[in-house]
This record gives structure tokens, C-alpha cells and sequence, in this order.
């Protein structure tokens, strides 16, 4: 079964404990399908909020596949409505069972 994550709505920081990075991680312990589907935004390493500049596609540090969206468009006012590049091809890629969706952003 697959399960896959969507963390669009608020911030994905990689090596933290919050319910986007525990969640995925037991579900693949469990012996799960497991990916991610993930906005830019994140924390530096000082905490602050931060957009992600790394590889948008990635193993994270629990061995879960991540992709991370850019927005449509880099203008605040989208920022704020959560349009995404590729959020339609990305997620009819997974082909999840069950999606998980943190945070509102539908």
C-alpha cells in the first residue's frame, strides 16, 4: 500500500520531529509505500524559516522519497493560495492509496 505525504501548506524541515517527518517515518517502518510531497519552505540552520535550495528530489534521513514544488509563482499573494509546478504530475506519479494531507491547503 502506499501512502503518500502532502506537506504543501506549511513548512517541511528535513531531521526534525514534527508529525510530517514521524509520520512518514513509522508509516515506513511498518513496511509501507512511503513518499512526500513537500513545499520549499523549511528552517535554516538557526531555526529561521527558510526556502529548501537543495536537490527537489531526495532520500530523506529516514529512507523516504521526497519531492519538493516550487510555487507557480514567486509572488507573495501565491505564496499565500499554494499553487504549485507539477503538483498534478507529481502526485499521479506516486499513485498513492492513501494520501495524507498535513496541514489545509486544498
Amino acid at each position: 500500500m502506499k501512502i503518500v505525504h502532502l506537506c504543501l501548506g506549511n513548512f517541511f524541515p528535513d531531521n526534525y520531529s514534527y508529525q510530517e517527518n514521524m509520520l512518514p517515518k513509522f508509516h515506513k517502518k511498518q513496511g509501507y509505500d512511503v513518499e512526500v510531497i513537500a513545499s520549499l519552505e523549511t528552517f535554516d540552520k538557526d531555526g529561521k524559516p527558510c526556502l529548501y535550495t537543495g536537490d527537489m528530489n531526495y532520500i530523506n534521513e529516514n529512507n523516504v522519497p521526497v519531492t519538493r514544488l516550487n510555487y507557480k509563482n514567486p509572488q507573495k499573494i501565491y505564496k499565500k493560495l499554494r499553487r504549485f509546478v507539477g503538483f498534478e504530475e507529481t502526485l499521479n506519479k506516486a499513485k498513492p492509496d492513501i494520501m495524507f494531507i498535513h496541514n489545509v491547503q486544498f
